[in-house]
């Protein structure tokens, strides 16, 4: 299927990459038309194996503009877009010379449909604070409306998820009774429910 996509391709078009991992995959190529081509091509190479791509799993999207009404796309779990930064932070082009500037920088992260998954299959009653759109939005006020909840009982943790952590982190430790802390892994999240658990002994034991 790879060969079959990237060999009706001549080098002067450029040749998609594509991902794959078991039935699934993703085919980036830098122009629309590239893609609606290996879209094509793949439709084709399926239909005479008695295949076909199935709708629900399949479209067309860019990650860096909005494209049908969406931006970038989820795959194994993984939210992947791009986002318009300055020349401070913007990705570099390999090849290019070292003061090119890509102009927008890469984020891949977990995707909340993943992480909602991975909880509920654990038993975890899942509340969705939002966003609920993959447009840019203010973090802060969905990163207290987490811990205004964990802070009133009606919940009994809260996962934020942005860029870094940090600045969700900042705004939910604003809400009285709350401490988040950056959790990258087990040892992490062990280490800061030990240090919160330490905080409050220390506050319960002043006179």
């Amino acid at each position: 299927m790879e060969t079959a996509v990237r060999a009706a391709f001549p080098f002067k078009e450029g040749k998609p990459n594509f991902i794959r991992y078991a039935d699934d995959f993703v085919v980036l190529h830098p122009t629309e038309e590239g893609v609606i081509k290996a879209r094509a091509i793949l439709e084709a190479w399926l239909k005479d194996m008695g295949l076909e791509l199935k709708p629900s799993k399949t479209r067309i999207t860019h990650t860096l503009r909005k494209y049908q009404g969406t931006v970038g796309f989820d795959f194994l779990g993984f939210t992947v877009r791009q986002f318009p930064v300055g020349k401070t932070h913007s990705g570099r082009p390999g090849g290019m010379g070292k003061n090119a500037r890509l102009g927008f920088k890469t984020i891949i992260k977990p995707s909340k449909e993943a992480i909602k998954q991975h909880l509920e299959q654990r038993g975890v009653s899942v509340a969705d604070f939002g966003a609920s759109s993959k447009e840019p939005t203010d973090y802060p006020d969905f990163a207290q409306a987490v811990a205004r909840s964990v802070a009133e009982r009606r919940t009994e943790f809260g996962v934020l998820v942005c860029t870094t952590g940090v600045g969700m982190s900042i705004a939910a430790n604003k809400i009285p009774g709350v401490r988040a802390a950056l959790a990258h892994d087990e040892v992490w999240r062990a280490q800061s429910l030990a240090r919160k658990a330490r905080q409050l002994a220390a506050s319960l034991n002043c006179p």
